[in-house]
């Protein structure tokens, strides 16, 4: 099966030129709607591969929200994987080479106008007003394409998928003048003149950081037809019961190897926790930093009884754990806890 990936990138932007309010300024406020965002994305994906395909099939995504632009100011966009093609409902594979991204840009804004009047942030009239723009203040590039056998360049677009919202080296503080430097992305690269380093206060670099700070219990990360959590399991179910070989056959993404049941060997990859931290933090934990040896894992140690037999690894040396940890206390209602603060409802 031969197939590649596709990275299409679906932002809401406009020129700042404008006095009506910008698209995305609705999504600062209202960051519910984030999930009907990438919905939407992945709606314009799969319609899209639908029409170009001629019949319908279901590719895979994996949506990861972003919030941020290059000046750290907020810029909803939304980075995606995408396959490029989709799966028949016999399990079939049908590649799809080419999609037209300006009809998927008209189409993408037309379901994100959607979403903001079901939630009552526009009317008619102020859709009305931003249909009649020159620019649809909508964008998607899907111009990058990765080979499925690729490793290395896939693994670089999922880095930048989940990168964070600013570099630290692009970050300089002047305690002095009391101002925050903030450089360009290639400044170092094209050697871009100084007036070109933005300068901010304090106040207002802190202020963009914290507005890229996602809410909690939030996903960024979404998965949606082929690729989502639920069909993953699935076909996993059906592998392990033998009840669907060519729905096995193409359980994993393009180019991986077919999914099987777990077996002694998978089960021991998932423990190679040294490979994983020497992978992501470039650095080997199984190396003595005293005389830099190789280390062998001997015992994972667990309970405060169990050090003094292992003192020879240093455990003993372990300040003691007093008790278990507590479990988490049940939050007061919101009602409850103000009536206490105002000296109300006590016995």
């Amino acid at each position: 099966m031969s197939s590649f990936v596709c990275p299409p990138s679906f932002c809401v932007s406009v020129s700042a030129r404008t006095s009506a309010p910008r698209p995305e300024l609705y999504f600062l406020r209202h960051r519910e709607l984030f999930g009907d965002l990438c919905r939407a994305a992945w709606q314009t994906v799969r319609e899209m591969m639908v029409a170009a395909a001629g019949e319908e099939i279901r590719p895979g995504m994996v949506a990861v929200i972003q919030t941020f632009g290059s000046t750290i100011n907020f810029h909803p966009h939304i980075h995606a994987i995408v396959s490029r093609g989709g799966w028949t409902k016999g399990g079939d594979w049908f590649p799809v080479l080419w999609v037209d991204a300006r009809t998927a840009e008209l189409l993408f804004r037309h379901k994100v106008l959607s979403l903001l009047r079901k939630a009552g942030l526009v009317d008619e009239q102020r859709i009305a007003l931003l249909l009649s723009w020159k620019h649809s203040g909508f964008s998607i590039h899907n111009s990058v394409t990765v080979q499925p056998e690729d490793a290395g360049a896939t693994e670089r677009l999922v880095r930048y998928l989940m990168r964070a919202p600013v570099s630290q080296e692009r970050l300089e503080i002047d305690p002095d003048l009391a101002e925050v430097r903030l450089r360009p992305k290639a400044a170092a690269d094209d050697g871009r003149a100084e007036n070109e380093v933005e300068r901010l206060d304090p106040d207002e670099a802190v202020a963009r950081v914290i507005a890229q700070i996602p809410e909690p219990r939030k996903h960024l990360i979404r998965s949606y037809g082929r690729y989502a959590n639920a069909a993953r399991a699935k076909r996993e179910r059906e592998a392990a019961a033998g009840e669907g070989p060519s729905q096995a056959a193409t359980a994993s993404a393009p180019g991986s190897p077919p999914s099987e049941p777990d077996s002694a060997e998978r089960k021991a990859a998932r423990k190679r926790w040294a490979n994983l931290i020497r992978h992501i933090y470039e650095v080997d934990p199984l190396v003595c930093p005293r005389c830099g040896g190789r280390m062998k894992i001997i015992a994972f140690i667990t309970e405060a009884r169990a050090r003094p037999r292992h003192s020879r690894l240093g455990a003993a040396k372990l300040p003691a754990i007093r008790g278990r940890l507590a479990p988490p206390s049940t939050p007061r209602s919101p009602s409850r806890g103000w009536r206490a603060v105002r000296g109300e409802g006590r016995e």
